[in-house]
């Protein structure tokens, strides 16, 4: 048995769930600070009832009655709950640094393949040209609808709108183009009016419900929303008009440059 293998793997294993073992020791660390506090609150009323016995008694000097002299006596009944109450602290301050290292380094990570992402774009467009890079572009979003068909319950198409089809998230909504270019330009107007705009604020002006992530996602002055529009059939023959995000939403878009 490979013991030096087996222990480097517990160490992975323990540093890969360093937040959530120290999240349970905290909370476990709660607990037993509460559990301490009351058992030395116990100790200590035990041992004030037999100090008030023993000045009744005139075996004991009054003044280690007064609250000072309370304190003295019984501060020791409390030193494993404060040791408890300071480990779980410890614990939690562990955590979010744990976290907060780890979010740091994915939106470290997030940005350079951005950065990669957006590079290689343009290389395709300089190689290819744009009217072939559009053809490109258009093809994979005929194989997202083909691959993901909208449902007879998606959405319902009334008047002059248009059924589309989100890229980021593969929903389909209805809309129309009047619509959507006005709230690329609104988000655009309130990244450079207000710094910064969510993935949820456009999903709000197009009429698609907000997604969890989509208030750590957006755009801001130097990284502004643009998108391109393809026209699709469906599988049923449905028009379909597929967004397709040209500069997308990043992670940490409300943080400055």
């Amino acid at each position: 048995m490979d013991f030096s293998k087996i222990a480097k793997n517990l160490g992975r294993t323990l540093s890969d769930n360093s937040p959530v073992i120290l999240t349970g020791m905290a909370v476990a660390g709660t607990v037993s600070a509460a559990i301490l506090a009351a058992k030395g609150g116990m100790q200590a009323q035990q041992e004030l009832d037999a100090l008030l016995e023993e000045v009744e008694e005139g075996r004991a000097n009054e003044e280690l009655l007064t609250f000072q002299g309370k304190v003295k006596t019984t501060w020791k009944f409390y030193i494993p709950a404060g040791l408890m109450t300071g480990a779980t602290v410890a614990c939690v301050i562990g955590a979010h640094s744990v976290n907060t290292r780890r979010n740091a380094a994915i939106m470290s990570a997030y940005s350079l393949t951005d950065k990669a992402f957006q590079e290689y774009k343009e290389k395709v467009v300089e190689q290819l040209g744009e009217k072939k890079e559009q053809l490109v572009r258009d093809d994979i979003a005929k194989d997202h609808l083909e691959s993901n068909p909208p449902s007879d319950t998606t959405v319902v198409i009334q008047g002059d709108k248009t059924l589309c089809y989100d890229g980021v998230t593969g929903r389909y909504f209805e809309s129309d183009m009047q619509t959507l270019r006005k709230a690329v330009n609104d988000i655009n107007e309130k990244c450079i009016n207000e710094v910064y705009a969510s993935q949820n604020d456009f999903y709000r002006l197009i009429g698609l419900d907000p997604i969890a992530i989509g208030e750590e996602i957006g755009w801001r002055s130097d990284h502004l929303l643009d998108i391109s529009f393809s026209s699709h059939l469906t599988g049923d023959g449905v028009p379909c008009l597929s967004l397709d995000y040209l500069v997308g939403p990043i992670r940490g878009y409300y943080k400055g440059h």
